[in-house]
């Protein structure tokens, strides 16, 4: 083994445990926003670089390496150990100070039953649902219908249709989390009575939870159908993350397990959608790739050999951005009916053609490239602090747990808006996500309570 491997190692048992320390504050300050930023760090910046070392994958693409893995690797490894420490000692500094903005994101309220959110979004959910099975027919099947969406792009745009659907998650999940605990069963009565915490009594879920759960698995179905995987795999980690702390706890093992099968059907619905792809072009598209290529791939911790393409070339195989992409964002929530000519924020599909000009997907890399391409090394510290800042700001909404709204949202919202701290596409899903639930919420502030009754809570 080589000085650059010993480097590239240390380099990255540095970055994970700056990763485990932000692991232990999450724990300590029980914080969805930090929850959700340890999930996305752990995929885009820390799983990767072990599968590489140790032979198991070759970088992505293979062909750009070239032989300078454990240098390239070394050098990302020492970025993300940069980014998280800059990232969680912001987060803990705006955290003990005090941060502005509160307000700005939607709480919940004695207006928002549980019947009501089930009712708003189990009605979005439907709406959703009913338009994409439209589309899948006049579209000529499922498999049509997904290649049109991921390969050829013919719905470019029409993506809201979807996230019409993630919003009515979001409602339904917090019913869901209310109908699993009925009332009276909180972990304060729980102490009070000698129980356990998070123990619930042996009463059964009823008929609205089994409600809630089929509008979940509804949601869940459509966003495969539009090829998304990424939101489902959001749904089910904020739904752990909710239940481990409205609910009932998850004991490590357990949560293991859940890890685990989450994963395996992840994979699954990533073989089932190139099955479909292969059907609708008449070959296999599988290509026979090595396992842990195909999990990269699948688990999208190939983001990391993207920031590393970034970090390395910008400046001198393609220029820095400037801040191109940023500004690209804070136009994205423009309809482009109404604006056609502005350009894509999604900086992974730029930076692909600039070594694949004629492909389409992209190669979207971990956020500390995404600020270095834009804004050089001072990109990263400055979006370390900035990314912390907006953490924070989230903690501070939604650190009472009290409510199953502020344990659903205070983790899913980081997850959808700030997976890893700022992105490009920030505006975007305020727009989207953040007005809407504004929306909803007072919509619901006019809708008649649909209360539980012992027979169907």
């Amino acid at each position: 083994m080589g000085s650059d491997y010993i480097l590239a190692w240390a380099a990255w048992m540095m970055s994970f445990a700056a990763w485990l320390a932000m692991a232990g504050l999450t724990v300590r300050l029980r914080s969805g926003a930090l929850f959700a930023t340890v999930i996305a760090v752990f995929v885009s910046m820390i799983a990767r670089p072990p599968i590489v070392l140790f032979g198991l994958s070759s970088p992505i693409p293979s062909a750009w390496f070239a032989g300078q893995e454990p240098g390239t690797f070394a050098l990302g490894s020492a970025v993300s150990c940069i980014w998280i420490l800059v990232l969680t000692l912001s987060f803990a500094f705006w955290t003990s100070a005090g941060v502005p903005g509160k307000g700005l994101f939607p709480r919940g309220s004695r207006a928002l039953r549980p019947g009501v959110l089930l009712f708003w979004g189990g009605a979005l959910i439907a709406v959703s649902a009913g338009i994409t099975f439209y589309l899948v027919a006049v579209s000529g099947g499922f498999a049509a219908f997904q290649f049109a969406v991921k390969v050829s792009k013919d719905f470019a745009g029409a993506y809201m249709l979807r996230h019409i659907g993630t919003l009515g998650l979001l409602l339904v999940m917090i019913a869901l989390i209310s109908f699993a605990r009925p009332r009276g069963t909180g972990r304060a009565q729980g102490r009070a009575q000698g129980r356990r915490p998070g123990r619930r009594p042996g009463r059964r879920p009823g008929g609205l939870f089994w409600l809630s759960a089929a509008a979940l698995l509804l949601g869940l179905a459509t966003n495969f159908l539009w090829g998304n995987r990424y939101n489902i795999a959001l749904i089910l980690i904020g739904l752990a993350f909710s239940w481990h702390y409205h609910v009932r706890r998850l004991s490590p093992v357990r949560a293991a397990v859940l890890g685990l099968c989450s994963v395996a059907a992840l994979q699954g619905l990533r073989m089932l959608r190139t099955a479909l792809f292969s059907e609708n072009v008449g070959r296999d598209l599988s290509g026979g790739m090595p396992f842990w290529q195909e999990i990269s791939l699948s688990l999208h911790f190939q983001e990391f050999d993207a920031m590393l393409l970034a970090i390395r070339d910008a400046g001198s195989l393609f220029d820095f951005r400037h801040g191109a992409d940023f500004l690209n964002g804070l136009l994205s929530w423009v309809p482009r009916a109404l604006f056609p000519s502005k350009e894509t924020f999604h900086i992974g599909g730029w930076l692909r053609q600039v070594y694949e000009p004629h492909t389409i997907n992209g190669w979207p890399p971990a956020l500390p490239g995404a600020w270095y391409i834009n804004f050089g090394s001072l990109g990263i510290i400055l979006g370390a602090i900035l990314s912390g800042f907006l953490l924070a700001v989230f903690d501070a909404h939604y650190r009472d747990k009290s409510s199953p709204w502020n344990t659903v949202m205070g983790v899913m919202l980081p997850l959808l808006i700030a997976g890893g701290g700022i992105s490009m596409g920030l505006p975007q899903q305020i727009f989207m996500t953040v007005l809407p639930l504004w929306v909803l919420c007072l919509l619901a502030h006019g809708t008649p309570r649909l209360q539980a009754t012992p027979g169907t809570a």
